[in-house]
């Protein structure tokens, strides 16, 4: 019986415990700050389940989160609301679905947003920027002028090689000018690869790491 009581309670703590953490370096969210501007700003459809890492390395199990591309953080659903999560004190965020990384600062160039991490080797790491800025438009109506606002959605992909941040399209020229190596064009030739995917880059990178 002493046990059973002693893990009830511990389970208590380890709650409130849980919940003070991630309320700290926070900000609360205004849940109508986008309403008027047409799409989404956030990475996800859906909110994710997520396992998120604060600077000391621990982990905060199953919070729901989901990147915002316009404020370039990422965003917690807490008790009672929103809060906005500071990426320098929540550096690593690690989607439970899809086991996506995502990740803050990993160059001085992308100091202020996070990346999602797409191949990590000793060679190279590919990382994948998503930003939606909002556009303007005006549209002439009838005695009036409305103002339109739009999210536009933009994905950048980067290689990292040897501390140097190069961007890179996925496209076959751009791809193979960067990888040059013979064994990479003959896993193109014999794997029919078009290199406009993700899928196809991480086969060249992985292809990379051996040579």
């Amino acid at each position: 019986m002493s046990k059973t009581i002693f893990l009830f309670f511990a389970l208590i703590i380890s709650s409130i415990s849980f919940a003070q953490t991630i309320g700290t370096n926070t900000k609360p969210i205004d849940e109508k700050r986008y309403e008027g501007i047409t799409g989404s700003p956030y990475f996800y459809e859906d909110w994710q389940e997520a396992t998120v890492y604060n600077q000391n390395g621990d982990a905060l199990e199953k919070i729901e989160v989901n990147y915002n591309g316009n404020s370039n953080e990422f965003e917690a659903k807490v008790e009672g609301g929103f809060v906005e999560l500071d990426g320098k004190n929540y550096p690593r965020i690690e989607i439970l679905e899809d086991g996506t990384r995502f990740q803050y600062a990993v160059h001085p160039r992308l100091m202020d947003q996070y990346v999602r991490v797409l191949f990590e080797g000793e060679k190279n790491n590919l990382v994948f920027t998503f930003v939606a800025s909002i556009s303007t438009r005006k549209v002439q109506n009838v005695g009036s002028t409305i103002v339109k606002e739009a999210f536009v959605r933009k994905g950048t992909f980067y290689l990292l090689k040897g501390g140097e941040l190069q961007l890179i399209k996925l496209r076959k020229k751009d791809i193979l000018s960067n990888f040059p190596q013979k064994e990479v064009a003959n896993l193109v030739k014999k794997e029919k690869l078009r290199l406009n995917s993700t899928k196809d880059l991480v086969k060249v990178l992985e292809l990379v790491e051996t040579l």
